[in-house]
Protein backbone atom coordinates (compact mmCIF):
# COMPACT_ATOMS: atom_id res chain seq x y z
CA UNK A 1 0.00 0.00 0.00
CA UNK A 2 2.87 2.80 0.65
CA UNK A 3 4.38 1.70 -2.74
CA UNK A 4 1.03 2.68 -4.19
CA UNK A 5 0.43 5.64 -2.41
CA UNK A 6 3.36 6.87 -3.39
CA UNK A 7 2.87 6.47 -7.48
CA UNK A 8 -0.21 8.21 -6.31
CA UNK A 9 1.44 11.15 -4.67
CA UNK A 10 3.51 11.37 -7.54
CA UNK A 11 1.02 11.05 -10.10
CA UNK A 12 -1.27 14.14 -8.55
CA UNK A 13 2.02 16.80 -7.45
CA UNK A 14 2.74 15.98 -11.29
CA UNK A 15 -0.78 17.01 -12.62
CA UNK A 16 -1.04 20.32 -10.08
CA UNK A 17 2.88 21.53 -11.77
CA UNK A 18 2.18 20.77 -14.95
CA UNK A 19 -1.33 22.94 -14.74
CA UNK A 20 0.92 25.62 -13.24
CA UNK A 21 3.13 25.57 -16.72
CA UNK A 22 0.02 26.62 -18.03
CA UNK A 23 -0.29 29.91 -19.24
CA UNK A 24 -4.04 30.27 -19.59
CA UNK A 25 -6.64 30.04 -17.29
CA UNK A 26 -6.18 31.16 -13.85
CA UNK A 27 -8.37 32.58 -11.53
CA UNK A 28 -8.48 33.51 -7.44
CA UNK A 29 -11.68 32.75 -6.94
CA UNK A 30 -10.26 29.68 -4.85
CA UNK A 31 -10.47 29.13 -1.45
CA UNK A 32 -7.07 30.68 0.35
CA UNK A 33 -6.40 28.76 4.18
CA UNK A 34 -3.90 28.84 6.39
CA UNK A 35 -3.39 25.98 8.74
CA UNK A 36 -2.62 28.02 11.78
CA UNK A 37 -0.33 25.52 14.60
CA UNK A 38 2.75 25.47 16.48
CA UNK A 39 5.10 23.58 15.30
CA UNK A 40 5.38 19.27 15.82
CA UNK A 41 1.30 18.83 16.05
CA UNK A 42 0.93 17.24 13.05
CA UNK A 43 0.87 20.02 10.69
CA UNK A 44 3.15 18.23 8.07
CA UNK A 45 0.49 15.38 8.40
CA UNK A 46 -2.23 17.58 7.45
CA UNK A 47 -0.45 18.85 4.81
CA UNK A 48 1.09 16.39 2.79
CA UNK A 49 -2.61 14.79 3.31
CA UNK A 50 -4.23 18.46 1.76
CA UNK A 51 -1.26 17.89 -1.10
CA UNK A 52 -3.22 14.65 -2.24
CA UNK A 53 -6.18 16.67 -3.56
CA UNK A 54 -5.83 17.17 -7.15
CA UNK A 55 -8.00 20.41 -6.49
CA UNK A 56 -5.92 21.47 -3.24
CA UNK A 57 -2.53 23.28 -3.23
CA UNK A 58 -0.67 23.37 0.22
CA UNK A 59 2.58 24.89 0.15
CA UNK A 60 3.68 24.01 3.48
CA UNK A 61 6.17 26.59 5.41
CA UNK A 62 6.86 28.54 2.49
CA UNK A 63 6.84 31.45 4.17
CA UNK A 64 9.14 30.58 7.10
CA UNK A 65 12.49 31.61 4.85
CA UNK A 66 10.66 34.98 4.10
CA UNK A 67 9.83 36.15 8.03
CA UNK A 68 12.86 34.68 9.76
CA UNK A 69 15.13 36.65 6.97
CA UNK A 70 16.67 40.23 9.03
CA UNK A 71 17.57 42.15 6.76
CA UNK A 72 16.20 43.12 3.35
CA UNK A 73 13.54 45.13 2.29
CA UNK A 74 9.46 44.09 3.36
CA UNK A 75 7.30 43.29 0.78
CA UNK A 76 3.59 45.03 1.22
CA UNK A 77 1.60 41.88 -0.11
CA UNK A 78 4.00 39.20 0.45
CA UNK A 79 0.69 36.51 0.66
CA UNK A 80 -0.86 38.12 -2.61
CA UNK A 81 2.32 37.83 -4.76
CA UNK A 82 3.59 34.66 -3.57
CA UNK A 83 0.78 32.31 -2.37
CA UNK A 84 -3.05 33.69 -3.14
CA UNK A 85 -1.58 34.65 -6.75
CA UNK A 86 -3.46 33.38 -9.64
CA UNK A 87 -3.85 29.12 -9.86
CA UNK A 88 -4.66 27.12 -12.19
CA UNK A 89 -8.82 26.77 -12.70
CA UNK A 90 -8.89 23.36 -11.67
CA UNK A 91 -7.58 24.62 -8.11
CA UNK A 92 -10.27 25.07 -5.80
CA UNK A 93 -8.54 25.61 -2.51
CA UNK A 94 -5.19 27.38 -2.04
CA UNK A 95 -3.33 27.30 1.48
CA UNK A 96 -0.05 26.76 3.87
CA UNK A 97 1.39 26.76 6.97
CA UNK A 98 1.60 29.57 9.44
CA UNK A 99 3.30 28.83 13.27
CA UNK A 100 2.24 30.83 16.02
CA UNK A 101 5.78 31.08 16.70
CA UNK A 102 6.46 33.52 13.19
CA UNK A 103 4.94 36.04 15.66
CA UNK A 104 8.18 36.49 17.35
CA UNK A 105 10.01 37.78 13.83
CA UNK A 106 8.99 41.41 12.87
CA UNK A 107 8.03 40.37 9.32
CA UNK A 108 5.97 37.92 10.59
CA UNK A 109 3.85 40.59 12.41
CA UNK A 110 3.69 42.03 9.06
CA UNK A 111 2.69 39.20 7.36
CA UNK A 112 0.07 38.05 10.59
CA UNK A 113 -1.77 42.18 9.51
CA UNK A 114 -2.20 41.08 5.48
CA UNK A 115 -3.36 37.39 6.43
CA UNK A 116 -6.11 38.77 8.95
CA UNK A 117 -6.66 41.81 6.25
CA UNK A 118 -8.00 38.84 3.72
CA UNK A 119 -11.90 38.35 4.93
CA UNK A 120 -11.66 35.19 2.74
CA UNK A 121 -9.16 33.18 4.30
CA UNK A 122 -10.02 30.55 6.06
CA UNK A 123 -7.99 29.29 9.10
CA UNK A 124 -7.81 25.91 9.99
CA UNK A 125 -6.32 25.93 14.06
CA UNK A 126 -4.40 22.74 14.57
CA UNK A 127 -3.22 21.67 18.12
CA UNK A 128 -1.88 18.79 19.57
CA UNK A 129 -4.10 17.86 23.14
CA UNK A 130 -0.90 16.35 24.38
CA UNK A 131 1.24 19.52 24.73
CA UNK A 132 4.07 18.18 26.28
CA UNK A 133 4.10 15.72 23.41
CA UNK A 134 4.68 19.04 21.70
CA UNK A 135 7.59 20.05 23.58
CA UNK A 136 9.35 16.79 24.08
CA UNK A 137 8.91 16.56 19.65
CA UNK A 138 10.45 19.82 19.02
CA UNK A 139 12.78 18.84 21.52
CA UNK A 140 13.68 15.36 20.00
CA UNK A 141 13.74 17.25 16.38
CA UNK A 142 16.26 19.88 17.23
CA UNK A 143 18.27 17.23 18.94
CA UNK A 144 18.29 14.64 16.18
CA UNK A 145 17.60 16.51 13.18
CA UNK A 146 14.90 14.36 12.09
CA UNK A 147 12.02 16.25 11.16
CA UNK A 148 9.72 13.62 9.28
CA UNK A 149 9.49 9.71 9.23
CA UNK A 150 8.40 8.52 5.73
CA UNK A 151 9.31 4.98 6.04
CA UNK A 152 11.68 2.21 8.15
CA UNK A 153 14.90 3.77 7.26
CA UNK A 154 14.11 6.92 8.05
CA UNK A 155 13.44 5.36 11.96
CA UNK A 156 15.87 6.25 15.41
CA UNK A 157 16.40 4.21 17.71
CA UNK A 158 14.75 5.13 21.20
CA UNK A 159 17.81 5.58 22.55
CA UNK A 160 19.06 8.20 20.24
CA UNK A 161 16.12 10.23 21.15
CA UNK A 162 16.16 9.79 25.02
CA UNK A 163 17.14 13.18 26.16
CA UNK A 164 17.42 15.68 29.42
CA UNK A 165 14.57 17.96 29.69
CA UNK A 166 14.73 21.13 31.62
CA UNK A 167 11.85 21.00 33.59
CA UNK A 168 11.40 25.22 34.46
CA UNK A 169 11.67 25.89 30.44
CA UNK A 170 9.29 23.07 29.27
CA UNK A 171 6.63 25.29 31.75
CA UNK A 172 7.52 28.43 30.08
CA UNK A 173 7.10 26.70 27.27
CA UNK A 174 4.40 25.23 28.24
CA UNK A 175 2.67 28.84 29.33
CA UNK A 176 4.10 30.25 26.17
CA UNK A 177 1.68 27.93 23.78
CA UNK A 178 -1.75 29.29 25.54
CA UNK A 179 -0.41 32.63 25.46
CA UNK A 180 -0.29 32.86 21.58
CA UNK A 181 -2.92 30.40 20.77
CA UNK A 182 -5.45 32.63 22.92
CA UNK A 183 -4.09 35.66 20.79
CA UNK A 184 -4.05 34.51 17.40
CA UNK A 185 -7.68 33.35 18.49
CA UNK A 186 -8.16 37.15 18.71
CA UNK A 187 -6.32 38.00 15.72
CA UNK A 188 -8.57 36.31 14.01
CA UNK A 189 -11.75 36.21 15.69
CA UNK A 190 -13.45 37.79 12.34
CA UNK A 191 -12.46 34.92 9.95
CA UNK A 192 -13.78 31.21 9.59
CA UNK A 193 -11.97 29.14 11.68
CA UNK A 194 -12.12 25.21 12.05
CA UNK A 195 -10.56 23.72 15.05
CA UNK A 196 -9.07 20.24 14.49
CA UNK A 197 -6.39 18.22 17.13
CA UNK A 198 -3.66 15.88 15.74
CA UNK A 199 -4.99 13.21 17.64
CA UNK A 200 -8.23 13.36 16.09
CA UNK A 201 -6.23 13.16 12.53
CA UNK A 202 -4.95 9.92 13.89
CA UNK A 203 -7.84 8.27 15.83
CA UNK A 204 -11.07 9.60 13.00
CA UNK A 205 -8.98 10.35 10.31
CA UNK A 206 -11.64 9.82 7.44
CA UNK A 207 -14.45 11.90 9.44
CA UNK A 208 -11.80 14.76 10.33
CA UNK A 209 -10.42 15.12 6.80
CA UNK A 210 -13.98 15.04 4.95
CA UNK A 211 -14.36 17.83 7.29
CA UNK A 212 -11.50 19.75 6.29
CA UNK A 213 -12.32 19.43 2.78
CA UNK A 214 -16.19 20.51 2.92
CA UNK A 215 -14.66 23.31 5.08
CA UNK A 216 -12.19 24.05 2.16
CA UNK A 217 -15.31 24.04 -0.35
CA UNK A 218 -13.42 21.10 -2.35
CA UNK A 219 -15.21 17.90 -2.83
CA UNK A 220 -14.32 15.17 -0.55
CA UNK A 221 -11.86 12.47 -1.51
CA UNK A 222 -9.92 9.78 0.14
CA UNK A 223 -6.36 11.33 1.20
CA UNK A 224 -3.05 9.69 2.01
CA UNK A 225 0.23 10.52 3.11
CA UNK A 226 3.27 8.48 3.06
CA UNK A 227 4.03 9.87 6.80
CA UNK A 228 4.49 7.86 9.82
CA UNK A 229 4.38 8.45 13.46
CA UNK A 230 7.73 9.45 14.58
CA UNK A 231 7.82 8.92 18.60
CA UNK A 232 5.78 6.65 19.45
CA UNK A 233 7.51 5.38 22.61
CA UNK A 234 6.00 6.44 26.38
CA UNK A 235 7.02 9.48 27.24
CA UNK A 236 8.71 7.65 30.49
CA UNK A 237 11.18 6.23 27.61
CA UNK A 238 12.11 8.95 26.21
CA UNK A 239 12.62 12.00 28.59
CA UNK A 240 15.89 10.62 31.05
CA UNK A 241 14.80 12.52 34.00
CA UNK A 242 10.85 11.88 33.74
CA UNK A 243 10.82 11.84 37.45
CA UNK A 244 11.68 15.04 37.85
CA UNK A 245 9.46 16.49 35.09
CA UNK A 246 6.64 14.37 37.10
CA UNK A 247 7.51 16.49 39.75
CA UNK A 248 7.63 19.59 38.28
CA UNK A 249 4.04 19.03 37.21
CA UNK A 250 2.54 18.02 40.13
CA UNK A 251 -0.99 19.33 40.43
CA UNK A 252 -0.76 21.50 37.23
CA UNK A 253 -3.28 21.10 33.69
CA UNK A 254 -0.51 19.25 32.29
CA UNK A 255 0.80 16.66 34.57
CA UNK A 256 -2.09 13.67 32.96
CA UNK A 257 -0.04 14.49 29.50
CA UNK A 258 2.85 12.86 30.96
CA UNK A 259 1.07 9.31 30.61
CA UNK A 260 -1.11 9.80 27.41
CA UNK A 261 0.61 8.78 24.23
Amino acid sequence: MTFVNYLRTLSILRFKKSLQLLPLGRHREYTPFIILCHGRTGSTLLHTYLNSHPAIVSSGEYAGDYIKKAKGEMETHYFKNHIFNAHPKPIKAVGLKFFFRYSDYARGETCIRELREMSSLKVIVLSRKNMIRTVISSLIADKTGALSYWGDKHQLDTKDKRLYVDTDECIRELKKMEEERNRFDEIFQNHQRLYLSYEELLSEKGLTLNKVQRFLNVKPRILFTLLKKQNPEPLSQLIINFNELEKALNDTPWQSMLYQP
